[in-house]
């Protein structure tokens, strides 16, 4: 079998790694007025457009109707395009935080986060900060608003649509009274469903005696929800613990009863800020470590994005440490159609996996292969300071990132003052390769592929074609020689049936000539 030459071994590694084959930005928005805002949430809607919970603290610009305190919902709807169809202040005069937006089957929205107003748009206080969720209409309207907690501190983060049209709220309580009918001990894990009308089907609280709380929550395919935060006990209902605070993952069955938790990490500080379930039936999880024992391995910094792949026993498949020398934190975790991870959140490390900073602290943006292995990595902003929570593949093909910005330069512009709401709409990841070293882009059709894949050839002098399968790890995944008497009219066909969905470069090399393709294999 014909080898490849070093040219070919040696341009595998920049090949897959190069910034060439990152998505590019295609459109970015700046939204809000001359004070604060941030994101903490998004999503696509049905007609294609953006969903957007955030916060804010302004009342001019594009922000109307602020209600005064510390801060408001903010929820901000956007065309396909990233043009402002509407936006919808909520609170009342004291501290209103936004946790998660969700389109509903109706066509509207549920928002949900934590107040510790009783006036505005908020009713029903029970006292300190309470769970609030709103929903909205299709236009933004209120249809309506209810508040969940106790007389001590209730706040939540997440709200996921169950399979059954209802709601699951996840955050934490400190509170043994009014909706809250247990307590393990400090703040415990709070998970609270609620019917299409608001009313409360089940709460549970899980934790033990110091600190628990969820940050992101997921429907799974069970009807259940996953949740995920950080553990600081060892007692109650919390087993496992590794440090200080632990990456904490419950899952919950349809009627939110623990089916099983576990805590990871080492013995300093691990919190999980994204949860998703995998297409294997999985989990995926994203935060931040400062760790360099227990399960973790690799930190370069002060702490680094930390992401680890579970079962769907919730058992560790596999854990991955990213980032520099100073403080970086993973923020959201989505699974990508070819089953890979991307991974948002903020870095303020200039060197180790981080590279093209843009200075002041950018949105970095990570793409894993299903076994934890970086293909690629892009930052994002400018010179002011950004971060991201919120990521999603849209129906084109590319991705939406939503976050904040301090900047008005680099990629950003058009910033009102203070710190602006910030959305990047991505195209799709590119599917040719970089031709740096290679005296042949291949012509490969179609793509992406099911079964079999057309490639032209030059006119060659040669006995055969040798050609090589790799998948965005680098590994070689197969081979083969083509008899120069099989190409017809130019061209020549190879089967893809052996190769698992997924994204993979084929190398070609006859004499004289070499050459490589992206391709994207299907079904």
């Amino acid at each position: 079998m014909t080898k490849f030459p070093a040219l070919l071994a040696a341009l595998s590694l920049p090949l897959l790694v190069s910034a060439q084959i990152t998505p590019e930005i295609e459109w970015q928005r700046c939204l809000g007025g001359s004070g604060f805002e941030d994101v903490f949430s998004s999503a696509q809607t049905t007609d294609g457009g953006f969903i957007i919970a955030g916060a804010t603290d302004s009342n001019n610009g594009q922000v109307t109707g602020f209600q005064g305190g510390a801060s408001d919902f903010w929820v901000v709807k956007l065309d396909a395009a990233g043009n402002l169809q509407w936006q919808r202040t909520l609170g009342g005069s004291a501290t209103d935080n936004i946790g998660e937006v969700q389109q509903t089957s109706d066509g509207g929205y549920i928002v949900a986060g934590s107040t510790s107003s009783n006036d505005g748009d908020v009713t029903g206080n029970n006292g300190n900060f309470d769970c609030w969720a709103v929903k909205l209409d299709a236009q933004g309207a209120t249809e309506w608003q209810r508040t969940y907690g106790g007389s001590s501190s209730d706040v939540c983060w997440a709200v996921v649509v169950t399979l059954d049209g209802g709601y699951v709220l996840a955050g934490s309580t400190n509170s043994t009274d009014g909706d809250v009918t247990s307590n393990n001990g400090a703040a415990d894990l709070w998970a609270v469903k609620i019917d299409p009308q608001g009313n409360i089907l089940w709460q549970r609280t899980f934790g033990g005696n110091f600190g628990e709380i969820a940050f992101a929550a997921d429907n799974t395919a069970d009807g259940g929800v996953v949740l995920a935060g950080y553990a600081e006990s060892n007692t109650g209902d919390v087993t496992g613990h590794n440090g200080l605070q632990d990456f904490w993952v419950v899952k919950l069955d349809a009627d939110g009863d623990l089916e099983w938790q576990r805590c990871l990490g080492g013995s300093g500080i691990e919190i999980a800020f994204g949860v998703r379930q995998t297409s294997d039936g999985g989990y995926a999880v994203a935060g931040r470590s400062n760790s360099v024992d227990g399960d973790v391995t690799g930190v370069q910094g002060v702490s680094d994005y930390w992401v680890v792949r579970l079962n769907s026993a919730g058992d560790l498949l596999w854990q991955k440490t990213l980032g520099g020398s100073a403080s970086d934190a993973g923020r959201h975790v989505y699974q990508s159609p070819d089953g890979g991870l991307v991974v948002i959140g903020s870095v303020g490390s200039e060197d180790g996996d981080v590279s093209t900073p843009l200075g002041g602290g950018d949105i970095w943006m990570v793409k894993l292969n299903d076994e934890g292995d970086l293909i690629w990595q892009k930052t994002m902003g400018g010179s002011g300071g950004e971060s991201a929570r919120s990521i999603f593949t849209t129906a084109d093909g590319g991705y939406f990132v939503a976050g904040g910005t301090y900047s008005n330069d680099g990629d950003v512009s058009d910033n009102h003052g203070g710190g602006d709401l910030w959305v990047v709409k991505l195209g799709a990841e590119p599917t040719t390769v970089d031709e740096v070293g290679l005296n042949h882009q291949l012509s490969i059709y179609p793509n992406p592929v099911e079964s079999n894949v057309t490639i032209d050839i030059p006119s060659l002098s040669a006995e055969h074609l040798s050609f090589r399968w790799q998948d965005e790890s680098g590994r070689d995944v197969g081979s083969g020689l083509i008899p120069w008497s099989t190409v017809t009219d130019g061209s020549v066909t190879l089967s893809t049936k052996s190769l698992l969905p997924g994204v993979y470069v084929l190398w070609m090399e006859g004499r004289g000539w070499n050459g490589a393709a992206r391709i994207i294999k299907v079904r």
